[in-house]
């Protein structure tokens, strides 16, 4: 948490891998999420956080999970005014899966993972969360130029260090 301090925005992404194990407790990893929301709210009093829930897969089982995962996190980011969601459910086929449009097409064995039409969408749900929605036909990058500053993150620094 302590590497978001000076940024305006926010977003933490929500990934499966701690939940996708039978025995692994959904419940543990959202409070874990919690406590690292919080840390992030103190201190970073003015930024936009949004967070970005586990992504549907094509899996049932790992739907299910994903979903507790999901529904905990919501209860909890309602509560909560600083922090906002993104929603996924145009993701979702008539079954609850991830659509198959929105899925790798060169690896139709992975379920999980977003193809290149499924990243385009997601990279829209995110900028217009970010950065609004042009209602006018300028483009996010036109409306960033706008905003120089607005949404530029302070210097990198490295985490590794020099010799």
């Amino acid at each position: 948490p302590s590497l978001c301090l000076g940024y305006k925005n926010i977003l933490i992404h929500c990934g499966i891998n701690n939940i996708k194990h039978s025995k692994s407790d959904v419940g543990y990893w959202v409070n874990e999420l919690i406590k690292k929301l919080q840390t992030i709210c103190e201190l970073c009093p003015q930024a936009k956080i949004t967070v970005s829930p586990i992504l549907p897969t094509r899996f049932m089982w790992l739907n299910s999970r994903a979903m507790e995962f999901n529904k905990l996190l919501f209860n909890y980011c309602r509560n909560n005014p600083r922090i906002g969601t993104l929603d996924f459910n145009i993701f979702l086929d008539e079954g609850g899966l991830l659509n198959k449009q929105y899925s790798r097409f060169k690896s139709p064995e992975d379920g999980i993972h977003l193809g290149s039409n499924g990243i385009f969408i997601l990279s829209r749900i995110i900028a217009h969360k970010m950065l609004g929605s042009p209602t006018d036909g300028r483009s996010y990058r036109d409306v960033t130029a706008l905003n120089t500053g607005s949404f530029e993150p302070r210097p990198r620094r490295s985490v590794v260090q020099s010799c």
